[in-house]
């Protein structure tokens, strides 16, 4: 599931799903993984940019920005909100029309209450 930008998701930490319950061991859950802008977010605040955005992100230390600003001839930090709209999303679960329409539906920031209450929707039911 790939929540879009700028909605920040992540998955708690449950101890009864230690070791993947036999109910779901053939099955990749839904919310495996967290939103781009929860990476980005918690990356930035230990020092870390955008690197690059695609299955798996890839964050660089900020210290070396300019290594690889020089090697690449691109600005860091990466425009999450870019990164999205480029990038081929896979989602497990539920309809991929479903996520695309939460990203690019989406008037913001006059529409963000309205897409996370649809997306609430949709995550619920899946």
């Amino acid at each position: 599931l790939v929540i879009p930008p700028p909605f920040q998701f992540a998955r708690g930490f449950d101890p009864e799903w230690l070791g993947r319950p036999d109910l779901f061991a053939d099955q990749q859950l839904a919310t495996t993984s967290c939103s781009l802008s929860y990476a980005v977010a918690t990356f930035g605040r230990w020092g870390y940019d955008l690197l690059m955005f695609g299955y798996d992100s890839i964050f660089a230390r900020r210290d070396l920005r300019s290594y690889f600003q020089d090697a690449w001839g691109d600005q860091l930090p990466r425009d999450e909100f870019q990164c999205y709209r480029r990038s081929i999303v896979n989602a497990v679960s539920g309809p991929l029309r479903a996520v695309r329409e939460w990203f690019f539906r989406a008037d913001d920031p006059h529409d963000l209450q309205s897409t996370l209450e649809l997306m609430s929707r949709n995550v619920s039911v899946w």
